[in-house]
This record gives C-alpha cells, sequence and structure tokens, in this order.
C-alpha cells in the first residue's frame, strides 16, 4: 500500500506544480517531476491516508457526477 500513497502524492503534486507555474515547458516540468518524485519518495512512506480508500470504477463514477453537479451549479 505504501505505493499506492507514493503515486497518489506524486500526482497531486506535479498537478500543483503545472498549476502553480502555468507553463508546460520541458525546463519547468521536469523541475516539477524531480521535485515531486523526491517528496512523494520521502513523505509517501509515512502516509497512510489513503489506506482504507478504494479506488474502483465506481469511486470514479461518483466523483464525475459529484463535479459535474457542483459546476452546474457553480455557473447557475
Amino acid at each position: 500500500m505504501k505505493i499506492k500513497n507514493q503515486l497518489a502524492i506524486f500526482f497531486v503534486l506535479i498537478v500543483i506544480w503545472i498549476l502553480f507555474n502555468n507553463s508546460l515547458e520541458l525546463e519547468i516540468l521536469g523541475v516539477g517531476f524531480i521535485l515531486s518524485l523526491s517528496l512523494a519518495f520521502i513523505f509517501g512512506r509515512r502516509t497512510d491516508v489513503l489506506d482504507e480508500f478504494k479506488f474502483s470504477p465506481k469511486a470514479f463514477f461518483y466523483t464525475g457526477v459529484y463535479l459535474l453537479v457542483f459546476f452546474w451549479d457553480l455557473v447557475k
């Protein structure tokens, strides 16, 4: 289960990096990839946030439904 935590932290960190830098240049993405990978490797082993969460198609479906309803009400 440690790999799942590290992957989740990596993806969250890389998305935050891209949003903060607002650029898809190779150099900036490379630095973000290295930083995200190293931070996920260091801190991913010690976290147990996602140990109880099960990734399933049903979870992704309901997340999509929730986001659609949320953005629809946000625009209204």
